[in-house]
């Protein structure tokens, strides 16, 4: 286990990972539900229930992340059949960024529970007790930031994240087309951003992801919680 985490931080932070997968998966099945394409309802992925959204070798992958401080986690990808949707590419748009954007609202939400000190006011007023608001309090700030991680992350335009299907289905159809045709050179983009500097000498400690994501993030966070 990385640094000093305890048992407790280790759980509030898989709960706020599970949730935030959960919130963004379902939203792509909501939004694909909306549009016109019932492939993931009838499969049971219009649910809430993250156990619906689990991916098995992403959540192991998971639980070595939070356990060593490194690697990667995911979530079990929502099914999507395009010659469903009522509105082709712009449906496909939405269903893409749907994630992305369930993540940003629920970041902002529990932005304004911490931003407004609403935990630590019913601990004040003796609603929660210390050791509990100590958690509640945890758990928020874990799911900020772990929701803003997913969105920015899943904005690269590297497939298979949701970034490269909506720049697929946004820019004009000759380009679009043409950006699919490397698909599959997505996975082994990421791959390298996240395992290469492990493999070079004097940039063990260098995480390119992190390079990359970090900046959108923190003014994500300021925007947010104004740190």
């Amino acid at each position: 286990m990385p640094g000093n985490v305890s048992i407790t931080g280790l759980i509030v932070t898989l709960a706020a990972f599970l949730i935030a997968i959960d919130v963004h998966e379902f939203s792509h099945a909501f939004v694909a539900s909306a549009e016109g394409d019932l492939t993931a309802k009838q499969l049971g992925r219009l649910s809430l229930n993250p156990l619906r959204h689990l991916d098995p070798m992403g959540t192991l992958l998971l639980f070595v992340m939070l356990v060593s401080g490194f690697g990667i986690g995911w979530g079990k990808p929502v099914p999507v059949n395009p010659n469903n949707l009522r509105n082709g590419r712009r449906s496909m748009a939405l269903v893409s960024a749907a994630g992305v954007g369930a993540n940003l609202i629920t970041a902002s939400l529990f932005g304004l529970l911490v931003r407004g000190q609403v935990i630590p006011n019913l601990v004040r007023q003796g609603y929660l007790s210390p050791e509990v608001g100590s958690v509640l309090f945890g758990f928020a700030e874990a799911l900020i930031l772990i929701s803003l991680g997913l969105a920015v992350f899943n904005l690269l335009p590297v497939f298979p994240l949701d970034g490269f299907n909506v720049a697929v289905n946004v820019l004009p159809r000759s380009v679009g087309s043409k950006l699919a045709q490397y698909a599959h050179w997505g996975p082994g983009i990421l791959m390298l951003l996240i395992f290469l500097p492990q493999f070079i000498p004097g940039l063990h400690n260098v995480n390119l992801l992190a390079f990359i994501l970090e900046p959108p993030r923190r003014l994500l966070e300021h925007v947010i919680l104004g740190t």
